[in-house]
């Protein structure tokens, strides 16, 4: 009786080892169907240190698994494009104390807030005060970079996605003005658990359907930022779970909760027919932006204000908001506005520097890439913060090495390269490429006012129905 029962004991762990070999497959499987990738294997403590903006091995570690991630998914799915035709984003209808008032706020008492002074959030949909047109079908508007929370909310409420029906909804928007209620500074700790208690209290929350807000501010502001605004808690304190995510003008790679998108620019095209007018692009390289304590920053400032041996003024521009006026006029003229005046001299610039501010990205980034300066990045755009890298495997042009120059810091602050030779030295051929690369997608770097039509705002969608998984059902073979 002892070796039969042996044997069967035997017979048993085998068939179980089979069926556990074949839930893998299929989980393997099923991951490709929807190009879901494994995770990367990243170090955990250097995670749980909260270490990685300066820890070398995480983004060594983090820059491999993404770029090899990037290699297999082109393939599968070069020949899909995502079709949001038919998705449905339900909108909560949410008291005003959790948006509209924190405009009401701001608008009213701007001197005695952080923020919110000229930027304008009430005024046409989000957008800011208008401030004239830059070129045919292209209009600037005095915004601020949080804007993105009133721009989200009031597109999804004009768009054809929107759905008032719950059931038939695939992503569920909370239009809270997160960050612009930490700059109002009224009710904050209040507001940041109310919100939740609304939530929890909702049918499609309970069911865990798929749930994201947009956020005007780095995910860093809204989390441990002690300076910026203190009383603010709302992702410190949030609940995370894989059905809420958040739309961020900057995102940390290490929460995975955070979604990248871009930032509102001062420019927005009102036609999907925008083209970019020739321009006599006459000085090499501009920044603009201040200072700060970034000795990066102030190296790159130094060598463009130096108009000894090669620089000169046509080579190297630094844009001082201060001294605008002085040298900024149109064909009249007639002062231009300091917006009008950054914008024209970025349109005449063949690269702008984009140097880390406060935070890894810049809005600045945006604004001039928008007039077709080719964009100078020191913070490698494989690894943190830029946005719709997600959409390459679907065959979406967002490769960044074709529309940016990458130049390491350290060329700069330890090898005392200049940044005018070093750019002076990219051929001709490579220029034209970068100028012809960022026609093709300035469109879905900017929020359209326009009303159908693709944008930044409808490539997020897409990016968030990426970092959801959910992604399959939209999937469209091209023809």
């Amino acid at each position: 009786m002892r070796p039969t029962f042996i044997k069967r004991a035997i017979i048993i762990i085998i068939v179980w080892m089979v069926i556990l070999i074949l839930i893998y497959q299929l989980k393997i499987l099923k991951l490709q169907h929807y190009n879901v990738p494994p995770e990367g294997k990243i170090n955990k403590r250097i995670i749980e240190r909260g270490t990685f903006w300066n820890n070398q091995t995480f983004k060594t570690e983090l820059r491999e698994t993404l770029k090899s991630r990037e290699g297999t998914k082109a393939i599968k799915y070069l020949t899909h494009v995502l079709d949001i035709t038919n998705l449905r984003v339900y909108v909560y209808e949410l008291d005003p104390k959790f948006n509209l008032d924190a405009l009401d706020c701001l608008n009213k008492r701007p001197k005695n807030y952080t923020h919110g002074a000229g930027c304008h959030y009430d005024e046409n949909r989000g957008y800011g005060r208008a401030d004239g047109e830059f070129g045919r079908g292209v209009k600037i508007f005095k915004q601020c970079q949080h804007g993105i929370e009133v721009v989200f909310h009031n597109k999804l409420l004009k768009s054809p996605y929107m759905t008032e029906n719950p059931d038939e909804a695939d992503l569920f928007f909370v239009p809270y003005y997160a960050s612009l209620i930490c700059f109002c500074q009224e009710n904050v700790k209040h507001s940041d658990t109310a919100i939740w208690e609304v939530l929890k209290a909702s049918r499609p929350y309970i069911q865990k359907k798929p749930h994201f807000f947009a956020i005007g501010v780095p995910q860093v502001d809204l989390f441990s930022n002690p300076h910026w605004t203190p009383n603010c808690h709302f992702l410190k304190k949030r609940l995370q779970s894989n059905f809420v995510k958040y739309a961020h003008i900057e995102f940390s790679p290490l929460f995975k909760d955070g979604i990248n998108v871009p930032r509102e620019s001062y420019i927005h095209f009102n036609t999907t027919g925008v083209k970019f007018p020739r321009i006599n692009k006459d000085i090499l390289v501009f920044m603009a932006g201040k200072p700060l304590k970034n000795s990066l920053r102030k190296i790159l400032i130094r060598q463009l204000n130096d108009k000894r041996g090669k620089n000169s003024k046509k080579n190297g521009t630094y844009f001082d908001w201060n001294q605008a006026k002085k040298f900024c006029k149109d064909s009249a003229a007639k002062e231009l506005s300091q917006i009008r005046c950054l914008l024209k001299s970025a349109q005449r610039s063949v690269f702008c520097l984009q140097p880390p501010g406060d935070t890894a990205t810049r809005k600045s980034f945006f604004d001039t890439m928008l007039t077709g300066c080719i964009p100078v990045i020191f913070t490698h755009h494989p690894t943190y913060f830029y946005p719709f890298q997600n959409l390459i495997k679907y065959n979406y042009p967002f490769n960044y090495d074709n529309f940016t120059v990458y130049i390491k810091e350290e060329r700069i602050t330890k090898q005392g390269e200049n940044i005018i030779d070093i750019l002076s030295k990219i051929p001709r051929d490579k220029i034209r490429s970068m100028q012809e690369h960022l026609k093709v997608i300035a469109k879905y770097f900017q929020y359209g006012t326009y009303g159908n039509g693709e944008d930044a705002f409808t490539m997020s969608l897409r990016t968030i129905l990426t970092e959801f998984n959910i992604e399959g059902k939209f999937l469209k073979k091209q023809t």
